[in-house]
């Protein structure tokens, strides 16, 4: 068995900024909403659940009585304190599309900015994947938490006990029945993604309609009922055949496409035989620990997970030999 660092070196390491996964770790304060929307408040516009960036610059911020919320017929969700400062997503979705919305992509990642009616010409609709890592890590979580409660919103029109219609309570972070009085909040769907080891290697894998050379740990849904650690050790057998130890938890990441929790954990496997269930996967293999390097540095087979994941943080602190 490997000599495994003592725990204080993860806590080191995750002291570092740059060890942490986009949308995690600035610290923004989820406290209750004020009651009316106070003149000064910071309020990021969100249309179609993109959030709006400016050319260069980062997120559109616009105030309560600018121009451009009288047309659009807005709803403000809160998502909380920062630098002393409420926060506010607006949803804009009334807002028309320069040139017709643009037809959706297969790959996410290829969806062109768009430009949107009515806004200065280098204000553009932009998937929060596209440019979390170009943000600055506070105004990063933010958008998370606004693009997390938009997503809720738009799936959670009607009420699940009677079917009516339902209102947005507590700056959108609640949703109430008129009629049977039913309520809901915002919900997190758990996912375990694993680093896996055995000596100095890593179990990586990729899905079908990934681009060329792609991979990243192995990942899935947390089941109802089911533990952090059981779901780990499931998902890793069910996809890969792989049998692993003792689990443990290393760090999380908020993932809002749409709703997902996504949980870091490191156990190592018993041994290096695969087998891929391929209705799952695509493929999966061991890199060991040079070839990720390699990978890292643009010279490997293959090509690592996408900046700012969790799987590029654990397997970042991995190379270091932090975990």
């Amino acid at each position: 068995m490997t000599d495994k660092p003592p725990r204080p070196a993860i806590a080191d390491a995750l002291l570092d900024r740059t060890a942490w996964p986009a949308f995690a770790g600035s610290r923004v304060e989820r406290t209750a909403p004020p009651v009316e929307i106070a003149y000064g408040a910071r309020l990021v516009p969100f249309w179609q659940a993109r959030p709006l960036i400016e050319d260069g610059q980062g997120l559109c911020w616009v105030e309560t009585d600018d121009n451009l919320l009288a047309d659009c017929r807005p709803e403000y969700l809160y998502i909380g304190m920062a630098h002393g400062v409420p926060h506010y997503a607006v949803i804009i979705d009334g807002l028309h599309a320069v040139g017709g919305e643009q037809p959706r992509p297969k790959d996410l990642f290829a969806l062109p900015p768009q430009a949107l009616t009515g806004l200065p010409e280098t204000w553009k609709a932009v998937d929060l994947r596209v440019v979390m890592n170009d943000l600055d890590p506070v105004d990063a979580e933010l958008a998370a938490i606004g693009k997390a409660l938009v997503e809720w919103h738009w799936r959670s029109g009607y009420c699940p006990n009677c079917g009516r219609a339902m209102r947005v309570m507590e700056p959108g972070g609640c949703r109430s029945c008129p009629h049977c009085r039913k309520q809901t909040f915002p919900r997190v769907d758990p996912v375990v993604i694993t680093l896996a080891t055995h000596d100095k290697a890593v179990l990586v894998g990729r899905s079908r309609g990934w681009p060329d050379g792609l991979y990243s740990l192995l990942a899935g849904f947390v089941e109802a009922g089911e533990t952090v650690e059981a779901a780990a050790r499931r998902e890793l057998f069910e996809e890969a055949g792989v049998r692993i130890d003792e689990i443990e938890l290393i760090l999380t990441q908020p993932w809002p496409f749409p709703s997902s929790l996504m949980i870091g954990c490191r156990g190592r496997a018993d041994g290096r035989d695969l087998v891929i269930d391929r209705d799952e996967i695509e493929d999966a293999r061991w890199v060991e620990r040079e070839e990720m390097i390699a990978a890292f540095a643009g010279t490997g087979p293959i090509r690592p997970p996408r900046p700012g994941t969790i799987a590029e943080s654990l397997i970042t602190l991995w190379m270091g030999e932090r975990l």
